[in-house]
C-alpha cells in the first residue's frame, strides 16, 4: 500500500500495477544502474580508459536481485546521509570498482531517470489507451552535464 501522506492512496489502488512499478524505488535503482552503465560504454566509445571487464561487472552487478540491493542502499544512506552516493558506493562495490558515474553529478543520474519514468509511463498510458503521444520524438532530455553543468565537462574528461 502506498503512503497516503498526499492522499494517493485511490490512485495506486485504481492504476496498472505495471504503471505503478514504473515509480518504486526498486525500478528507480535498476534503472539508474542502467544509466550508469551506458554512460560508462559510451564514455569508452569516446576514448575514456574503461577497461571492457570494468563494464562487463557493472553490467553484472546491476542484474543482482533489486530487493537485496534496496536493503544495502538503506544502510548505506544512513551512513553517508545522502542518497544517490548511497546508491552510487553499494553499485561500485558490486561492481569492485569505481569507474561509475565519473564527471557526473547527482543531477545528471536523478534528472535523467525520472525524465525516462515520465516517458516510458507516457507510452504505457499512450499504448493501453489507444492514443498517441503528441511530443514523441521531441521530448528534451536533460542528457550528462557534468560537474558544473556543461557537456565540456564530459569532453575534458
Amino acid at each position: 500500500m502506498m503512503n497516503d501522506s498526499y492522499g494517493l492512496t485511490w490512485l495506486a489502488e485504481q492504476t496498472h500495477p505495471d504503471l505503478v512499478d514504473i515509480w518504486t524505488p526498486m525500478y528507480n535503482l535498476k534503472l539508474e544502474r542502467e544509466i550508469w552503465v551506458q554512460v560508462m560504454v559510451k564514455q569508452q566509445e569516446l576514448g575514456l580508459a574503461i577497461p571492457d571487464w570494468a563494464i562487463k561487472s557493472a553490467m553484472r552487478a546491476a542484474q543482482y536481485p533489486m530487493v537485496d540491493v534496496l536493503e544495502q542502499v538503506k544502510a548505506r544512506e544512513q551512513i553517508t546521509r545522502h542518497d544517490v552516493k548511497a546508491r552510487l558506493e553499494v553499485f561500485c562495490q558490486e561492481s569492485g570498482h569505481e569507474m561509475l558515474h565519473l564527471g557526473m553529478t547527482s543531477a545528471d543520474i536523478v534528472d535523467n531517470a525520472a525524465q525516462i519514468k515520465i516517458l516510458r509511463s507516457a507510452a504505457f498510458i499512450a499504448v493501453h489507451h489507444g492514443v498517441a503521444l503528441p511530443f514523441r520524438g521531441r521530448y528534451m532530455m536533460r542528457g550528462i552535464k557534468g560537474a558544473v553543468g556543461t557537456h565540456q565537462d564530459q569532453l575534458d574528461l
